[in-house]
């Protein structure tokens, strides 16, 4: 990524501009032109990069716009002249969310640059000053599920090399792996046992889950992928766990599953809290019923779940 005049903060295209702060690409532009909101930096091939100033510049004009005021009368403030504009108004606490929000946003856009760019050291170091930054529990939430949904796209969209690809995805499991070792809970916390099934070979959403699981309070015992039924069984049994937590990625159509989930029931018993989530785990969804296991949306959710079954 880019650095441009405003010292070494990060800089976004403009269709990052957009995305950011809502506002469409050529209002961005026309704003420059008439009234010079921002002024962004230029490239060698004269394209726009955006310092995070110049973001939180366009954002509060929008807001300020949406509060009743004209562009022409927000138009020449600075950056503070604008949070004084907006602040106490109907807006203020929408343009705070919206900041609380834009941040893991913008992480995301800049990782996945850096991912354009092969830059692994630079990648490490965005990551873990925003697992520092926002804490592990957003940090996993806000950026790392998220960061990973964009990786996916990208690639099957063609907007990515598989070896950029694998490069990031890499990069988050190290992060990932990282904050489960840091946040282990006392040797006397509620246990639980994550892991996916038989023939589900892609373990990061098992991994975010541990992380969820870890920050809630929970001991962690993260098995990995593709593990037959009776071998979680067994790890739950041994390690007196209080949950089992199943991650389903890929694929969404296994025959095995069926078999999987029922011979786990079978050996846990009734009653048993098996949580199941991940981007395939709606496909399961009648299944998931039929064996008693809770179909989890998301990882807030399963945030939440886990602090019922505590």
């Amino acid at each position: 990524m880019q650095h441009g005049g405003h010292g070494m903060e990060e800089s976004y295209t403009i269709r990052a501009a957009e995305r950011l702060t809502g506002l469409p690409q050529e209002l961005i532009r026309t704003w420059e032109r008439r009234y010079g909101v921002v002024t962004p930096e230029r490239t060698a091939t004269n394209r726009r990069r955006y310092s995070l100033r110049d973001i939180e510049k366009l954002r509060l004009i929008r807001a300020a716009i949406e509060a009743g005021n004209s562009i022409g009368a927000v138009a020449h403030l600075d950056v503070e002249g604008l949070r004084r504009m907006v602040s106490g108004s109907a807006f203020s606490r929408s343009v705070s969310t919206d900041h609380e929000a834009a941040l893991p946003n913008a992480i995301v856009l800049q990782c996945l640059e850096k991912t354009r760019s092969l830059d692994a050291l630079s990648l490490d170091r965005a990551l873990t000053a925003a697992a520092s930054d926002l804490g592990p529990a957003r940090f996993v939430v806000e950026v790392a599920a998220p960061f990973l949904e964009r990786l996916g796209e990208e690639w099957r969209d063609a907007g990515l090399h598989p070896a950029q690809e694998h490069l990031a995805t890499e990069m988050v499991r190290a992060q990932l792996v990282r904050l489960l070792s840091a946040n282990q809970a006392e040797a006397d916390a509620p246990v639980a046992v994550v892991a996916t099934l038989r023939g589900q070979v892609h373990d990061l959403g098992a991994l975010l889950a541990s992380v969820v699981a870890a920050v809630a309070g929970w001991g962690v015992r993260f098995l990995g992928s593709s593990l037959p039924a009776e071998e979680i069984a067994w790890a739950a049994r041994a390690s007196a766990a209080r949950a089992v937590l199943i991650s389903m990625v890929y694929p969404p159509d296994d025959p095995r599953v069926h078999v999987e989930l029922a011979e786990l029931r079978r050996i846990l018993g009734e009653g048993f809290p098996i949580a199941a989530g991940g981007r395939a785990a709606s496909a399961y969804a009648p299944i998931l019923e039929t064996h008693g296991i809770t179909l989890v949306a998301d990882l807030r959710e399963l945030h939440a779940l886990l602090d019922g079954i505590r």
